[in-house]
């Protein structure tokens, strides 16, 4: 579907630079940005983030 759509420039540039970043065309980070938008937030995708684990004793005096 073609449909004509006026964004502020700060939404069209945070758009742009997210299309550069991920390599996607303009039109796919609009409608990708869209549909994670309309999603409600208990069905998006969970972020995995990193186990936390230990890195040992400091071998660095942070004290001085």
């Amino acid at each position: 579907m073609r449909t004509t759509l006026t964004l502020d420039d700060d939404v069209a540039m945070l758009l742009k630079k997210f299309s550069e970043e991920t390599g996607l065309t303009f039109r796919d980070a609009v409608n990708q940005s869209i549909r994670r938008g309309l999603i409600p937030p208990g069905l998006r995708e969970a972020v995995e983030l990193p186990q936390p684990r230990s890195m040992g004793r400091p071998t660095v005096d942070l004290t001085q």
